[in-house]
């Protein structure tokens, strides 16, 4: 919360750090933008700057960039800092809205090259925007970090992502050095029947990665493949935990939380609890559509606490491909609603499809 309020400036208390990162100073900067301000601005409260762009090329490592709604999109490439964080109007941690109109969501988008809009680095939060995903070469995304970089932490929070033209809501791209990742409160929407991903992470690991409270829904995709939250070829040692997020798609070949790797998949931990999967309209029948979908698992473990997974007759809800030498542990009780599938090199692991809707208990030892 704020520790002074002026005319020329705000400064907060702001000393949150994680493993590995510069400890920011006690009392931090906060930039205003509002593109609703005709004049260049300064970033202070009474005279904003107007242009996001700028804002950000004026700023330091551990500024506060507070964007107001304004008259319209913010466009462009937006980059981050290290321990910076960039927060719309919605966002909690500030009550600045002295009437209604100011308190509605900015929006972000990337007109100019193909949709790439907030890359961040290292101990960073975007919070509270609305955020145009229209990457057609599939590199980028509304929030993405790309490259072999370390990643102390990231928080991204109360974002709205609008996904078309084969883009990713948000994406971490080769960063086998993730610290702690959280993505919570957002809504993930595929707009147009390409092939989309809420959030993708390809070669990319770390310590904590935690994906809770969002909607996923592609109930506009009608012919692409949507993919709630997908893991390509993750790095070792990673603890996932995916809960109390729904999923929701129409009538597309959509796959809710996917897991899908080679040889280098192990030492994990992922806990999927109280998900709510509904994609009983999709009209595709192959095996692992719609679903909760690990593929190659590994020497891993696996836990799925009270979801709900509804498929069409006869898609199964869960469906673990074991392709390790060493079977992955699986916690799966009769919380979960949705029937199972396990496929494997050894037959002994192949448990077939129960009627639709029942659970089936396969262990309950996960240690």
């Amino acid at each position: 919360m704020f520790k002074h309020l002026i005319p020329c400036m705000m400064i907060i208390s702001y000393n949150t750090c994680y493993a590995d990162c510069v400890v920011c100073p006690e009392n931090t900067r906060v930039i205003f933008v509002n593109n609703s301000n005709s004049a260049i601005g300064n970033g202070t409260l009474v005279n904003p700057y107007h242009d996001l762009l700028f804002a950000l090329s004026q700023s330091n490592p551990c500024d506060v960039i507070y964007v107001f709604p304004g008259s319209g999109p913010y466009d462009g490439f937006f980059q981050l800092q290290d321990n910076q964080r960039l927060l719309g109007t919605t966002a909690e941690a500030f009550e600045l809205c002295p009437e209604d109109a100011l308190c509605m969501t900015p929006t972000l988008q990337n007109s100019a090259d193909g949709g790439a809009v907030v890359r961040i680095f290292n101990n960073n939060q975007v919070s509270g925007f609305n955020i145009i995903c229209n990457d057609e070469a599939g590199i980028g995304g509304g929030v993405f970090m790309m490259g072999d970089m370390p990643i102390a932490n990231a928080l991204i929070t109360d974002n709205h992502f609008f996904i078309s033209n084969n883009a990713n809501g948000i994406l971490f791209n080769e960063n086998p050095s993730l610290g702690t990742v959280n993505i919570s409160n957002c809504s993930f929407v595929a707009t147009d029947a390409s092939d989309t991903n809420g959030v993708l992470l390809i070669q990319s690991g770390g310590t904590d990665i935690e994906i809770a409270n969002n909607i996923f829904s592609a109930s506009n995709n009608t012919s692409g493949l949507h993919q709630g939250f997908l893991v390509l070829n993750p790095v070792l040692h990673t603890s996932y935990s995916i809960h109390d997020n729904q999923f929701f798609s129409q009538v597309n070949s959509s796959v809710a939380i996917g897991f899908s790797t080679g040889d280098a998949f192990g030492s994990q931990s992922i806990a999927i609890i109280n998900n709510f999967v509904d994609y009983s309209s999709n009209s595709a029948t192959n095996v692992g559509i719609g679903s909760l979908n690990l593929v190659n698992a590994g020497t891993c473990c696996v836990t799925l606490l009270h979801n709900t997974v509804l498929t069409p007759v006869p898609v199964p809800g869960y469906v673990m491909w074991n392709g390790a030498s060493n079977p992955f542990l699986l916690n799966f009780d009769n919380s979960n609603k949705g029937t199972l599938t396990i496929n494997g090199p050894d037959p002994s692991l192949s448990v077939p499809p129960p009627s639709p809707f029942t659970p089936v208990i396969l262990t309950t030892d996960c240690n």
